[in-house]
């Protein structure tokens, strides 16, 4: 069998989603051959796939934006639909165009957040499509070639990075310098960027790229400091930029228990550029690095509404504040399933399992939802050869449900022999390292507590 996805691509070693994708395209020709159109949304894979003006993508493929891959895959079919009825009848039955099947592709931020308007429209329709997510319980976003980075040894051009370099970032809560090490540089591929000038500052990043800003809330109340996204900035915002900076030279950092290098800037100017190639960084525990005199967000590992409770992420970091990602997971297989329509989740360990729902998806007329736990090395912190084991380990713990909703009918179609304890899953994920043995406890509590409920609703074939 022809493989759909060519090698080469730009994923991290280990990735779960391209390994999801590469079977969902196996499963696809197994049953239809190639008689299929993609429409993918914004995300990781998009960016790893299709660095312009190239594609690893053998099959018709369309890229669209994070939040509405679901209405442009609805619009595809109707198309083929009126092609069917109004073209295909008037003309030879031997140049009759065959419809092909419609899929729709997002990870779980365009999918549980971005795009839920989009795909909820989709199901509530029953539009014929099926819609496939790589659920790797985070977000992406980037910089462009020239962003100056201030290192241990000074300015260095993001492109010159590398990992295990010590990289200065700024601590929210002090206010002070940290030296703290790089974890990864990743070559996100071309993308849409904006330039966001202040009086001696200059930084083009892409649209979803958070900015550290300062937040004033009013004649006699404090300051406070929030990070938000170019595409949500404006003219007149203040955003924390370092001072002293002098772009090309080294410069050495005497004080740096002191605060007395940060200021704010308000922001003169934001425009759009164009497209070009855009990198990030991931760095350890405080999740941001000085680019261009600029505190911004490292690389994603944002909160989505996928990523599950405790998790550390860029926009949830561990701290006094707060212990990591407040909410619990949602679940949308469920919430998908309560459209009417066929919904199923699976893992890229349950390979059978994944094949055979996206067959019967096929075969199925109308809209179908399909969930795919992705295991993701560089957001989840863990080992690169682990991306399998690691996803064995959730359902083997009882994290990840492997179940599917036929008709409104619940279906388990993965009960662990005897659950291992949750503690065996997230102690080998830097994520959840931070944990207390009491917030470990309250995770098992609250899993033991979904299977009582999904093991009730499997014995007796309930209705979602």
């Amino acid at each position: 069998m022809e493989e759909l996805l060519a090698p080469g691509t730009r994923t991290c070693a280990g990735c779960g989603a391209a390994i999801a994708i590469r079977m969902v395209l196996r499963a696809i020709q197994k049953e239809v051959g190639k008689n299929f159109i993609i429409c993918h949304a914004t995300g990781c894979m998009e960016v790893a796939t299709t660095p312009y003006p190239e594609t690893s993508w053998k099959i018709p493929w369309i890229h669209v934006a994070f939040e509405n891959v679901s209405a442009v895959a609805s619009g595809v079919n109707a198309a083929y639909e009126y092609i069917n009825e109004h073209i295909n009848e008037n003309i030879n039955e031997n140049n009759k165009t065959d419809k092909p099947k419609i899929i729709a592709i997002g990870g779980d931020g365009s999918t549980f957040d971005i795009g839920f308007g989009s795909l909820s429209g989709m199901l509530e329709r029953n539009d014929d499509v099926l819609y496939i997510c790589y659920d790797n319980e985070a977000y992406m976003n980037c910089l462009t070639a020239d962003a100056l980075i201030i290192t241990e040894k000074g300015l260095r051009k993001i492109t010159e990075i590398k990992k295990g370099d010590k990289i200065y970032s700024f601590d929210q809560n002090t206010h002070k310098m940290l030296l703290k090490e790089c974890l990864g540089v990743y070559d996100n591929g071309e993308k849409q960027v904006f330039s966001v000038e202040t009086l001696h500052h200059t930084l083009k990043a892409t649209g979803n790229h958070p900015f550290l800003v300062v937040q004033h809330n009013g004649k006699g109340k404090e300051s406070t400091l929030i990070w938000k996204n170019v595409e949500h900035l404006k003219a007149g915002n203040d955003v924390v930029v370092l001072k002293k900076f002098n772009e090309g030279k080294s410069f050495e950092f005497s004080k740096i228990d002191s605060n007395e290098y940060f200021g704010d800037e308000k922001i003169r100017e934001i425009k759009y550029l164009g497209v070009e190639p855009t990198y990030d960084l991931q760095v350890d525990e405080s999740h941001n690095f000085i680019a261009n005199g600029y505190v911004v967000h490292n690389t994603g590992i944002q909160q989505s509404g996928a990523t599950p409770k405790f998790a550390s992420t860029s926009t949830t970091p561990v701290g006094k504040a707060i212990p990591g990602n407040l909410q619990r997971k949602k679940n949308m297989v469920e919430i998908s399933a309560a459209h009417n329509v066929y919904a199923a989740s699976t893992t890229i360990y349950n390979f059978k399992d994944l094949e055979n729902k996206v067959r019967k998806a096929l075969r199925i007329k109308g809209a179908k939802y399909i969930q795919i736990f992705a295991s993701c090395p560089t957001g989840w912190r863990m080992p690169e050869k682990d991306a399998i084991k690691i996803t064995k380990l959730a359902i083997e713990t009882g994290v990840y449900k492997v179940f599917e909703i036929e008709n409104r009918k619940f279906k388990l179609n993965y009960k662990p022999a005897k659950r291992k304890k949750v503690e065996e899953y997230l102690k080998v994920q830097g994520r959840f390292r931070h944990l207390t043995p009491q917030q470990t406890d309250e995770i098992q509590m609250e899993i033991d507590k979904e299977w009582q409920e999904l093991e009730k609703m499997n014995a007796s074939a309930a209705t979602i």
